[in-house]
């Protein structure tokens, strides 16, 4: 039998599946439907310009590969932005990408944090920031973003 490991207590329940048992709730008590804005779940099709466009991309062969390597060009694309943007030369070996904003918040902690170390978490905050410090190196110290 395999257990889990004790790091993973830290995590919580998610915020947006919390919300989303909300929702049904709400929807039940009130014969009403709600739309649905939670992370991920659009339930309002895109417009029919994007369907067209995607309609032609997935019929392009090259399209189906896994994205592990950037795309050609990609990291000299970035390295020319942030120096437009920031004026902040970047080195190739200062960029990571990867697979979207929530993934980048749990990783980073993974990256950059020892045990012990401590992480300043803004209150209130993205459910994640909470989540990834405790888990990668044990400790997390909130500070209210905003004056009460």
């Amino acid at each position: 039998m395999f257990k889990r490991a004790q790091r993973m207590n830290s995590f919580h329940t998610s915020v947006f599946t919390e919300l989303l048992e909300e929702k049904k709730r709400y929807e039940k008590e009130k014969d009403e439907k709600v739309i649905d804005f939670s992370l991920g779940s659009p339930t309002i099709p895109p417009s029919p310009s994007i369907i067209k466009t995607m309609t032609k991309a997935v019929s392009i062969p090259s399209n189906y590969r896994y994205a592990v390597m950037p795309l050609s060009g990609m990291i000299s694309s970035i390295q020319k932005w942030y120096q437009s943007r920031y004026q902040t030369s970047l080195e190739e070996n200062e960029i990571t990408l990867l697979q979207g904003s929530q993934e980048a918040l749990v990783n980073l902690p993974l990256i950059y944090c020892n045990p012990g170390d401590i992480v300043l978490v803004p209150d209130p905050y993205y459910p994640v920031y909470v989540d990834a410090p405790p888990a990668h190196c044990g400790c997390k110290y909130s500070f209210h973003a905003f004056e009460s």
